[in-house]
């Protein structure tokens, strides 16, 4: 697509300089006929290439979606990353006029692809469900998370649930689950292993909670 736009934007560079130095009505009428092709073609493969990279979302503000990896990319930014192609039509501008601008408006995390006008943030887990023996680790959440307490066992284990079988809905407890207790008794161990389960793309492991809380968090005490 790339050599393409190149391609074009040196037939188009041809086509201005021609006009600069053609005198004759017919002549210069078939280059402006030309010039008006040659800068649709422009403008659609830009769109065609960014329909393909990135989403415009109306959320009510303006939201750009980097397709790849699932991230908010501010105007700024998305210019500055589009630049490097140097074409004769300003590509943000360009793809924002076009009348195949793939658009959405809001986002939603569906695991049924069934998401109307939203852009689905869901991009699918890393790992496939199947049949499978993991009993060791049920036993290590059991003994170790859970402290061989079956009733917080078997919250855990629905909360653990609905995070995979309803990504798109809040869980009903709305309740954020904290883990403490002595260094190396596999805090970490039981978090990683959730997060191979969901993907990179879903989740993080962070080390400092101003991360997650931010540096002012007193009103959440």
């Amino acid at each position: 697509l790339k050599v393409k736009l190149n391609a074009l934007k040196l037939e188009y560079l041809q086509i201005l300089a021609e006009k600069k130095f053609v005198r004759d009505q017919k002549q210069k009428l078939r280059l402006e006929q030309d010039e008006k092709e040659c800068r649709k073609q422009i403008e659609d493969k830009i769109t065609e290439y960014k329909n393909y990279n990135y989403a415009f979302v109306s959320n009510p503000q303006v939201l750009f979606f980097e397709r790849r990896e699932n991230k908010i990319i501010p105007q700024q930014s998305l210019d500055l990353l589009l630049s490097n192609l140097r074409l004769p039509l300003p590509m943000l501008k360009t793809w924002i006029k076009h009348p195949k601008r793939r658009t959405y408006f809001g986002v939603t995390l569906s695991r049924n692809g069934n998401t109307g006008q939203k852009y689905n943030l869901f991009s699918g887990w890393a790992i496939e469900p199947k049949q499978h023996d993991c009993s060791n680790f049920l036993n290590f959440i059991y003994n170790v998370i859970c402290d061989q307490n079956q009733k917080i066992y078997e919250w855990l284990l629905d909360w653990l649930a609905h995070m995979f079988q309803f990504p798109e809905r809040k869980s009903d407890s709305t309740v954020a689950v904290a883990l403490r207790g002595l260094k190396g008794i596999g805090k970490n161990f039981f978090a990683e292993k959730i997060i191979e389960l969901i993907g990179e793309r879903h989740s993080m492991l962070i080390q400092q909670e101003d991360l997650l809380f931010g540096r002012f968090k007193e009103h959440l005490l």
